[in-house]
C-alpha cells in the first residue's frame, strides 16, 4: 500500500473515482475507420494486429519447451537431470539475448518489416529442427539458434509500433501486443503436453513450425513499417499520423560522435534504467511461472502436465482476460485522475505488488491440493497483465530517435534474467533450498523493480532538444 501511495503522489494528481464515466474509444480521435467483427480496420490497426500475430507465434515456439520437456526426457537418448532441464529451458534465452541490439541496427539498414520476416521464417525452420534433434546437445543448439533469430522481434516491434501509434493510444496498443504473448502461452502451455501425448513431441514441434511459416506469409503480404510507405493507408490517416506521432517528426541525426554520447546518456538515465530493471524482474517472474509450473505440479503435487491441462491453462487465460477486457477500461477511468506518467506507474506498481503477494501464497495454499497453487499462479499472472500499460508502454515514451536501441538493450537485460532464472531455480532446488526460496527470490526482484519504476520513470522523450521541451 505504501508503494501505491508513493505512486499516486508521484503522478502529480489526486486519485478519484471515475469508473462511472463513459469510456472513450480505444484509439483517440483519428479519422473514422471501418470495422470487421467489431475490430477497427485501418492501416495502423492492421500493423498492430500483425504484430499481435508475431508475438503469438513467437511465444508458442518459445514456451512449448516447458510442457514438452517431460515427454522429451522420457525419449531415448534424452536423460535429463534438473540441471539439464534448466539448460534446455534457458537455451532460447541464451540465443535471444545475443541478437537484440544487432537486430535493431539491422532494422535501420534493411527495414523493420524485413527483420521481423527473417526472424519469423528462422523461427519456423529452427522449431522444425528442434523436433528433429537426436540428443540433448542438438536440441539445446536448435533452441539457442531459434533464440538468436527471434531476438530482434521485441526491439524491432517496439520501434515499428512507435512510428504508427500516437502517445495516447500506446497503452492500449502495448497491451494488445502483449496479449499476443498471452495467447501464445494459452496455446503452448496447456496444449503442448496434450499434443505430445497424442502424436509425440517431435510432431508437435513440426505443427508449431508450420504455424509459424503460415504467419510469415501473412506478414510478407501486409506489413509496412512506415505510414509513408504503406500502400493501403488513406490520405486522411497518413496526415493524422504525421501530426500525432513524434517519431514521424524526428529531426535528422546528429554527427556520429555526438550521437553516441547522447545515446550513452539516454541508456544510463535513471528513467530508462528503471524500465530495464522492471523488464528484468518481469521476465524473471513470468518465465519462472511459464517454465517451471509443470515441474512444480509434478514434483510437489504429483500431477502430470496432461492431468494439469486446466491448471496450466487458467493463468494465461486470466492474463488474457485482464489484457482484453480490464486494462483498457481501467486506463480510461484513470485518465480523469492520473497523468500519463501516473497511469504508467500505477499499472506496473500494482502489477509487481500483486504478483508478489500471490506467489507468496502459493506454498501455503498447497494444503488445499491441486487448486491452491493454481489460484495463486492465476492471480500472479493476472497481475502481470497490467505491465503492458506500465513499463512496456513506457519504452515508446522515452525516446524519439533511439527507441529500437533502447528496447533492444532493455530486452537484452531482460533476456539475461530469462536465461539466469531457470538456472537459479534449478540451483536452488538441487541444493534443497526448496520452492519457498524460489518464490521469495521472485518476490524480492519484483519489489526492487516496483520501487525503482515508481520513483524514476518519466514519459518525457529524453532525446528531445531542450528548446522543444520548453515549448
Amino acid at each position: 500500500m505504501a508503494v501505491l501511495l508513493l505512486l499516486v503522489l508521484a503522478s502529480g494528481k489526486t486519485m478519484a473515482p471515475a469508473l462511472a464515466k463513459g469510456l472513450a474509444p480505444a484509439f483517440g480521435s483519428p479519422p473514422p475507420v471501418g470495422s470487421v467483427l467489431g475490430l477497427p480496420v485501418s492501416a495502423r490497426h492492421t500493423q498492430l494486429y500483425l504484430l499481435f500475430g508475431s508475438r503469438l507465434v513467437q511465444t508458442v515456439c518459445r514456451m512449448a519447451m516447458g510442457p514438452l520437456l517431460l515427454s522429451i526426457c522420457q525419449s531415448e537418448g534424452f536423460k535429463c537431470s534438473a540441471s539439464t532441464k534448466g539448460a534446455l529451458l534457458s537455451a532460447f534465452a541464451l540465443g535471444y539475448l545475443s541478437s537484440q541490439v544487432v537486430g535493431g541496427a539491422l532494422a535501420d539498414v534493411i527495414g523493420a518489416e524485413a527483420v521481423i520476416l527473417i526472424a519469423s521464417l528462422g523461427g519456423a525452420v529452427l522449431m522444425a529442427a528442434s523436433g528433429a534433434a537426436r540428443s540433448v546437445r542438438e536440441l539445446w543448439l536448435a533452441q539457442v539458434l531459434m533464440g538468436v533469430f527471434q531476438g530482434p522481434l521485441f526491439p524491432t516491434s517496439v520501434a515499428y509500433l512507435a512510428r504508427w501509434i500516437p502517445g495516447e493510444e500506446r497503452a492500449f496498443a502495448s497491451t494488445l501486443l502483449d496479449t499476443g504473448i498471452t495467447a501464445g502461452a494459452l496455446v503452448a502451455l496447456p496444449f503442448s503436453g496434450l499434443l505430445a501425448s497424442a502424436c509425440g513431441w517431435r510432431t508437435t514441434c513440426g505443427i508449431y513450425a508450420l504455424f509459424n511459416a503460415l504467419f510469415s506469409a501473412s506478414w510478407a503480404r501486409l506489413a509496412s513499417s512506415d505510414p509513408d510507405t504503406c500502400a493501403y493507408i488513406t490520405p486522411a490517416e497518413r496526415e493524422y499520423l504525421r501530426q500525432a506521432v513524434p517519431q514521424l517528426q524526428a529531426k535528422p541525426s546528429r554527427p556520429h560522435a555526438e550521437a553516441r554520447r547522447d545515446l550513452w546518456r539516454l541508456l544510463t538515465h535513471p528513467a530508462v534504467c528503471s524500465i530495464f530493471c522492471a523488464h528484468a524482474a518481469f521476465n524473471f517472474g513470468v518465465y519462472f511461472l511459464n517454465s517451471w509450473s509443470p515441474t512444480y505440479y509434478q514434483d510437489v503435487l504429483g500431477v502430470s502436465p496432461t492431468q494439469a491441462t486446466l491448471a496450466l491453462m487458467l493463468p494465461p487465460a486470466a492474463n488474457c482476460v485482464i489484457k482484453a477486457f480490464a486494462a483498457k477500461p481501467i486506463e480510461e477511468a484513470l485518465k480523469h485522475s492520473l497523468s500519463v506518467l501516473g497511469r504508467r506507474r500505477f499499472f506496473s506498481g500494482l502489477g509487481f505488488a500483486g504478483s508478489s503477494a500471490a506467489l507468496l501464497l502459493a506454498l501455503p495454499l498447497t494444503r488445499m491440493g491441486y487448486w491452491g497453487p493454481t489460484l495463486a499462479f492465476t492471480l500472479a499472472n493476472a497481475m502481470n497483465a497490467l505491465h503492458p500499460s506500465g513499463f512496456k508502454a513506457n519504452y515508446m515514451d522515452v525516446s524519439i530517435n533511439s527507441g529500437g536501441i533502447v528496447a533492444g538493450v532493455g530486452n537484452t537485460i531482460a533476456s539475461l534474467a530469462s536465461y539466469a532464472g531457470p538456472l537459479l531455480v534449478a540451483w536452488l532446488l538441487e541444493h534443497e533450498f526448496g520452492w519457498s526460496s524460489v518464490f521469495a527470490s521472485v518476490t524480492f526482484a519484483n519489489m526492487i523493480a516496483c520501487v525503482a519504476f515508481v520513483m524514476f520513470s518519466t514519459v518525457t522523450p529524453l532525446d528531445k532538444e531542450e528548446s522543444e521541451l520548453a515549448v
